[in-house]
């Protein structure tokens, strides 16, 4: 079996993982159908194998020379659950009820959305990746989250005005700001009167580059990077406020991530916008 993992190990490394479109990492169509065909005693390995390949989840800088690369797996694994867990806790609770329909938008592996569906009723889990939805099934299945491919022409997998609440982690850095504007109209139009969405941007940060920044790089390096490479965009804090109550959101309201939790995270050093869709439940 080792052998036979070596060999798979090295193969993925030959194969391309992105899919179509931007941020769209093991997006590749191979990888769900590889997942499909891999026996069950193999699928989990096989999947925190594949999310290794891809530059949003597992870090292996983070580790000594030397380490094994299955002790890696199950130690990002494990990273990765603890740090969701501690998201669910410290910043989405109060926004969470037992009977509430949510979607987890860019939910990545799953491990979020797994957690956040022990206290409500029900989760709805995308990502524009094809091949993170198939490693998600595997390693967090949960009879309270449905998983689905999301993204431009996809049908959701649940009618306009019948979420109580919107959340994003980790994904609004990636997107430019017209995606980002179409998004929270489709957020306001999903959302019940009085929904929330939660979503986690970076803002005010001399670190991270702005979209026009990164557009007015015309060098060889700069251009390679905006086109293939992994976008992490900052915005000004009153840009986002004013997107969002465009968007239809009133109250928007922005938190400091580090003033209301204490994780180990690069997510505790960012902040947190929160914005009500117009209406009475």
């Amino acid at each position: 079996m080792k052998k036979s993992l070596s060999k798979i190990k090295f193969a993925l490394r030959l194969l391309p993982i992105r899919g179509t479109g931007n941020q769209n990492f093991l997006g590749a169509a191979w990888i769900p159908f590889l997942l499909r065909l891999t026996p069950r005693s193999r699928k989990e390995r096989l999947a925190l194998e594949l999310l290794a390949l891809s530059p949003h989840y597992f870090f292996r800088d983070r580790y000594p020379p030397g380490l094994g690369r299955k002790r890696f797996l199950e130690l990002e694994r494990a990273r990765n659950d603890a740090a969701r867990k501690e998201i669910r806790d410290q910043v989405l609770r109060p926004y969470l009820g037992p009977g509430f329909s949510v979607l987890d938008y860019g939910c990545g592996p799953g491990f979020l959305a797994r957690h956040v569906s022990q206290r409500v009723k029900k989760v709805y889990a995308g990502d524009i990746s094809p091949g993170t939805i198939a490693c998600a099934r595997v390693i967090n299945p949960s009879p309270a989250v449905e998983y689905f491919v999301a993204g431009p022409g996809k049908v959701p997998p649940f009618p306009p005005g019948s979420l109580d609440l919107v959340y994003s982690f980790a994904v609004i850095q990636h997107l430019a700001d017209e995606i980002f504007r179409g998004l929270l109209a489709d957020f306001h139009r999903w959302l019940k009167p009085g929904g929330r969405a939660v979503l986690h941007v970076v803002v005010d940060d001399p670190r991270w580059r702005t979209e026009e920044e990164w557009r007015a790089d015309r060098s060889i390096r700069g251009r390679l990077k905006f086109r293939c490479g992994l976008h992490c965009f900052g915005r000004r804090r009153g840009e986002v406020e004013a997107m969002l109550s465009t968007a239809g959101f009133s109250g928007v309201a922005h938190i400091r991530l580090a003033d209301i939790c204490s994780l180990d995270d690069d997510v505790a050093s960012q902040s947190l916008f929160v914005g009500q869709r117009r209406g009475e439940r």
